[in-house]
């Protein structure tokens, strides 16, 4: 296979898992891959082909250094560049400037004698590849981002076998990604809504109704609940979106509450305060109403969230229960931020700061054992398509207006 042209190998379409092409990958990996950054690459390559013949004798052999055949290279070489790709000036530049306040606060309060450079460049969908190129060649070992959707997608889709360095996208693409390198993690609500399946099915529901907003979002959240809720045995009894003219949604969902156990509700505070007394209004029978974090603002605000008691909800740790190290970061993002957008985006802040924790996680993991981590942003896992997904979120209800944690 190495004898192959690499302009040759380049042209043969890939296909996950399949073991001809894991052959392919690796050896235009090998001889393309930066010098130290072989270690991360070949895990990323395990991961895609987790069966293939050359992980027990091959992939060993090109883990060993150089200048000592008889150790197995433990440690990846210091990161000494990392490049932070985001649309800071475009429509989610807020969300963009949450994320790299939260990425550089980490790594401020990182302790590493080595820490790496950090180079911040403003993206969008005219620059992203040209970017993306110029980085690299600059010298960063490790690219995070690009943040929206159709950025990610037009890196991923260039029609090569893999990216230079590994690349942590800061989205979650539906379509399969072939190209190798290229992790994708994000607040994926669509892992929320699964986690309200779970553990409604475990509370003794299996008839649910589900209230999700008009639109792509909604439907997706709809569609990943149904399929976990269909895991653990429940029905959906009724299905109903919603869109500014709520009221009548709400009118032809109260038809049907005695027909179900639980409510599924996706919706932003404003609108669940006004949706909750509808929905209640002149019912003898108040079913049990799960939600996703999308229902709390992220901080207290009893008297307008009094409408919301007795609501079960989902959220990250940095929210419901932070840790001292969050509650350090915390404190190092009001000083640099005024206090309206701290808690506005705080969600978003987590996420930076789990971006750059996983630079060192995803360099040190062996991709043969499983990837988890607990982070800020919940307990994290990565799945075979180099997906980070976050589960075992911490629960919670509303009393009196005010979140209160719940028992496992």
């Amino acid at each position: 296979m190495l004898s192959y042209p690499l302009n040759d190998l380049k042209q043969i379409e890939q296909i996950p898992g399949d073991i001809f092409s894991g052959w392919v990958a690796l050896s235009l990996l090998v001889n393309t891959t930066p010098q130290g950054y072989l270690p991360a690459t070949l895990n990323n390559w395990q991961l895609r082909f987790p069966n293939h013949p050359a992980n027990q004798d091959i992939i060993p052999i090109l883990l060993v250094p150089p200048t000592n055949q008889n150790q197995i290279l433990a440690q990846p070489q210091p990161l000494k560049q990392v490049a932070l790709l985001l649309p800071l000036s475009g429509k989610f530049g807020d969300w963009a400037e949450a994320i790299k306040n939260g990425f550089i606060t980490a790594a401020e309060a990182d302790n590493l004698a080595n820490r790496p450079q950090i180079n911040i460049h403003d993206v969008n969908s005219e620059n992203i590849l040209e970017s993306y190129d110029t980085v690299v060649k600059a010298g960063a070992g490790f690219v995070v981002g690009p943040l929206e959707k159709q950025d990610l997608e037009m890196l991923a889709d260039q029609k090569k076998p893999q990216l230079p360095v590994p690349t942590l996208g800061l989205n979650h693409l539906e379509t399969p990604v072939i190209a190798g390198n290229l992790y994708q993690f994000s607040l994926s609500p669509e892992d929320e809504a699964r986690i309200v399946a779970i553990r409604a099915a475990r509370d003794g529901h299996r008839s649910a109704l589900v209230l999700v907003p008009e639109g792509d979002w909604g439907q997706r959240l709809l569609s990943a609940f149904q399929t976990e809720w269909e895991k653990h045995g429940g029905k959906i009894i009724r299905e109903q979106s919603y869109g500014n003219n709520f009221e009548v949604a709400i009118s032809e969902l109260r038809q049907n509450l005695n027909s179900g156990d639980m409510l599924f509700l996706v919706a932003f505070p404003p609108l669940a305060r006004q949706i909750l007394p509808l929905l209640n209004a002149d019912s003898a029978q108040r079913l049990p109403i799960y939600s996703t974090s999308h229902i709390y603002a992220g901080t207290p605000d009893p008297q307008r969230d009094q409408n919301l008691n007795g609501v079960k909800f989902v959220d990250m740790p940095w929210i419901l229960v932070p840790d001292s190290k969050a509650q350090q970061l915390h404190s190092s993002l009001q000083a640099g931020w005024p206090s309206e957008k701290i808690e506005k985006l705080s969600r978003l802040h987590a996420l930076g700061v789990d971006a750059y924790e996983l630079l060192s996680q995803l360099r040190l993991f062996k991709s043969l054992t499983p990837f988890q981590w607990t982070g800020q942003t919940g307990h994290l896992s990565l799945s075979q398509d180099g997906k980070i997904h976050r589960d075992q979120l911490q629960w919670a209800h509303f009393v009196d207006g005010v979140p209160q944690l719940l028992n496992k």
